[in-house]
């Protein structure tokens, strides 16, 4: 504070004989200084995101490599990084006007706040790719967010951003940095206002801008009036049986992409998935674990323009829960249960499970027998022991269908320290951990003698993976989950038709309709048309597998980057859209589904919409 203090009063003072030019009124000379200070705590935060998303998303591994992985950056992100640090010069210039004439208490309480919220900041980059997004606020005060998400490093990160003011502001004392920094300003905001460079529709929109300023990066486009299918977001039941036979074990592990399964050396992963019948693209609908779960549960959609989660809304619910997957199962003479490492509360499980068809709902206060445990809940190892004791119990009078979500591979990870301690990066050892923990649960199921008569699938609840070179195959891969289906009959088959997780439950009707090898031969699934997003990236794709379209869409208003001739999204190509435009029609029926859940009041609402909101 003192440092702060010092440079304030220094700009407070008149330079000796200072040149003309440089001649400034007090109020002038503390603008630069609040300038500078504001500045070097905000381009630091934009540095320390830099390097948290290089030393995972550039390399073949977790391990740092800055030479090569600068490079790639800047040819993937160089024109976007450019137009992010003007956005960060306008912020600093216009809160600079606000504190300066305040004084130099405000700016010390200015740079501390601020610190805090990048700290913060970066912790959401590096997991959603994505500013923080306030209309996700009632998950962030959670007590479990709370004590999930907070970690040294983010009181050390903080520490260093508000440094890089302090030192900014002690540099600022000395005469010849004060003079060159009055100089220098206006041509940098000059600079930042009048800049050449444009925002890339494709690239992650953290990159390009603020995350406290608005910032228009597209140029306005032209206006497409094709209608799309009524039902594009609509819940439509699906129709399959439910042959009673398998028991169904379905590990939901958390935050892994199929890309997970080769960076992070998940060796009994991969070996289950050589000889497995395998989903090679099989696509989440949403970010957020609530989302993945209901989707694949029910079959429906998650909002994509709102950050609001449907399972929460009783009008929704009411119309899907009888068609959810458990609820099916319990129908067909099943046992239904569902575990977890987490704390129920945390995003009502407590609550909605039971609602959804599990008759067994167990979390954190269930498990006694832990290895390691944080915020998020118990180690993975530990929550599979628990799952097996908790299927030993069941009744041998009907199969049973189990989900289970882990936590463990939730930042900031959780395993026991003493578990490959030479490796620098936790995201690496928590995936090693829980691949050792998902042998150590097959040998156990093999021990009982399950694995004869269950079907075990291993997928995700949403994918958190950024480590593929390309901007919109970066942006991709957390959609693009794992699907691996190990079947009592041995069948290894890969199913590389296109997938959104909206199909799990039919998935999982062909898999229990099968009984031997040769059932598989006809074991295929129709291409469809298939919706997914990023609501932290305000990102809405749509892919239609028949005419080999793909639209990437910016949910604020439906612009979308059309790409023609895509037969695989997870693998194409970077290159330039082959038009943008925006489509009215697909955010008049998003915003007609997520105001009105119900048909009565989507029938009033649409009556008063105009036709292109």
């Amino acid at each position: 504070m003192r440092v702060v203090n010092a440079a304030m009063r220094a700009a407070d003072s008149d330079f000796t004989n200072p040149p003309k030019p440089l001649r400034q009124s007090r109020l002038a000379k503390a603008y630069a200084v609040t300038f500078w200070c504001l500045f070097a705590v905000t381009a630091m935060h934009r540095l320390i995101a830099f390097r948290e998303i290089l030393t995972s998303s550039f390399k073949s591994t977790y391990q740092v490599k800055w030479i090569e992985g600068t490079r790639l950056w800047a040819e993937v992100y160089g024109t976007s990084t450019l137009v992010g640090v003007a956005a960060d010069v306008i912020f600093s210039a216009l809160l600079a006007l606000i504190l300066a004439p305040l004084g130099r208490s405000f700016l010390w309480i200015g740079m501390a706040g601020l610190s805090v919220f990048y700290a913060a900041n970066i912790q959401h980059i590096f997991y959603n790719q994505s500013h923080i997004d306030l209309t996700t606020l009632e998950l962030a005060v959670d007590p479990t967010f709370i004590t999930g998400m907070l970690s040294t490093r983010l009181v050390v990160e903080a520490l260093i951003i508000f440094s890089a003011g302090a030192l900014t502001a002690l540099l600022l004392r000395l005469r010849r940095p004060g003079r060159v920094a009055a100089v220098v300003m206006p041509l940098v905001l000059i600079t930042a206002l009048a800049h050449p460079f444009r925002g890339s529709f494709v690239h992650p929109a953290w990159i390009q801008s603020h995350p406290l300023v608005p910032t228009a990066l597209f140029s306005v486009v032209e206006t497409d009036e094709r209608h799309f299918p009524n039902d594009t977001f609509s819940f439509v039941p699906a129709d399959y049986p439910v042959t009673p036979g398998y028991n169904i074990l379905v590990l939901y592990l958390e935050g892994l992409s199929d890309h997970s399964l080769r960076i992070g050396d998940m060796r009994n992963f991969e070996d289950l998935a050589a000889r497995s019948v395998r989903f090679t693209r099989y696509y989440g609908t949403q970010l957020i674990t609530a989302n993945g779960l209901y989707a694949s549960l029910t079959g429906d959609l998650p909002n994509f323009v709102s950050g609001d989660l449907v399972w929460a809304d009783e009008a929704v619910t009411s119309r899907t829960f009888p068609y959810s997957i458990p609820t099916r199962m319990k129908s067909a003479g099943y046992q239904t249960a569902f575990f977890q490492g987490a704390d129920l509360a945390f995003m009502r499980k407590d609550e909605i499970m039971p609602k959804m068809g599990f008759d067994t709902v167990k979390g954190r206060e269930s498990w006694t027998n832990v290895y390691s445990a944080d915020g998020w809940g118990i180690d993975d190892r530990a929550l599979f022991e628990n799952v097996l004791t908790q299927i030993d119990a069941l009744p041998n009078d009907a199969p049973w269908f189990a989900s289970v979500l882990t936590t463990g591979t939730h930042p900031h990870y959780n395993f026991p320290t003493e578990f490959l301690p030479e490796e620098p990066s936790r995201r690496y050892r928590a995936l090693r951990y829980l691949d050792q923990a998902i042998g150590e649960l097959f040998a156990g199921l093999e021990a009982r003698e399950l694995l004869d008569k269950t079907i075990v699938v291993l997928t995700s609840d949403e994918s958190r993976e950024r480590s593929v070179k390309g901007a919109l195959k970066g942006q991709i891969a957390l959609n693009w989950l794992p699907m691996v289906v190990v079947h009592p009959s041995g069948a290894v088959l890969d199913v590389d038709t296109p997938m959104s997780s909206t199909r799990f439950g039919e998935i999982l009707s062909g898999l229990l309709s099968r009984r031997t090898v040769e059932s598989f031969e006809d074991f295929a699934f129709e291409p469809r048309t298939m919706v997914f997003g990023n609501t932290f990236g305000n990102r809405f794709y749509r892919y239609d597998p028949v005419s080999e379209e793909f639209l990437v869409c910016d949910t604020k208003d439906f612009t979308c980057a059309v790409f023609d001739n895509v037969e695989d999204p997870a693998v194409m190509a970077d290159r330039a859209a082959d038009r943008q435009a925006r489509f009215p029609d697909l955010h008049r029926q998003s915003l007609l589904e997520e105001l009105a859940p119900n048909a009565l009041s989507r029938e009033k609402l649409a009556a008063g919409l105009p036709d292109d909101h």
